[in-house]
């Protein structure tokens, strides 16, 4: 049946990989075939890697918080080696480990990984900044909230922050004693530090200052 349905093959094929977590390779076969311009035409690339730009960043949330940079802070492993120092299924371990790879934090050899340069600087939990704090604050409360953000433009409501101590203690943590300090130390361009203040909503200000 397969052979002689090769249309169903492929829609099957690409919906198990689905299952699993290949959402990044999907479409990058996807935009190799759909998606390459045609002559005289606009290139696409940049608008869809600003709509796909989610993907990407829960992919590295999710590395962060099982701890696969910290895994390798010591050196290369392989898939069985990250499984086993993460506690994650081999399945989950390469997954990540690839979708890493594939966003320039990891690098491969002979089914090995070790650190890019970046990660290692700031994900392995050795240097001046450990960005784990901070991708827990954006992961656990940032994202949540802009998940709302269909519901404000279309009724102006605020999304709910839903503020308890264990999400300030995550707020506290990942930005006023984490990524805030670093930057006004090295004194980075005040435009890089007001974006960061922006993802701090206005209310969740204002909860914080009536406390």
């Amino acid at each position: 049946m397969l052979r002689a349905t090769p249309l169903f093959t492929a829609t099957a094929a690409l919906s198990l990989a689905t299952g699993i977590g290949a959402n990044a390779t999907i479409f990058s076969a996807a935009s190799a075939l759909l998606l390459r311009p045609l002559p005289g035409l606009a290139d696409p690339d940049r608008i869809v890697d600003i709509a796909i730009g989610y993907m990407g960043a829960k992919q590295l949330f999710a590395a962060a918080r099982t701890g696969l940079f910290r895994a390798l802070a010591e050196g290369e492993r392989d898939v069985a080696g990250l499984a086993s120092e993460t506690g994650l299924s081999e399945q989950m371990a390469r997954i990540l480990a690839d979708a890493m790879n594939g966003l320039g934090l990891l690098e491969r050899r002979d089914g090995r990984y070790r650190l890019a340069p970046d990660a290692a600087a700031h994900l392995s939990g050795e240097g001046d900044l450990d960005l784990h704090p901070f991708l827990g604050f954006l992961n656990e409360i940032s994202y949540g909230h802009w998940l709302q953000f269909d519901t404000t433009v279309d009724t102006t409501k605020p999304g709910e922050l839903d503020m308890n101590e264990e999400r300030w203690g995550t707020f506290m943590a990942g930005v006023m004693r984490s990524i805030l300090p670093f930057m006004a130390r090295l004194r980075v361009i005040s435009s890089v530090r007001r974006r960061l203040i922006s993802l701090v909503p206005s209310k969740m200000r204002l909860m914080r200052e009536s406390r």
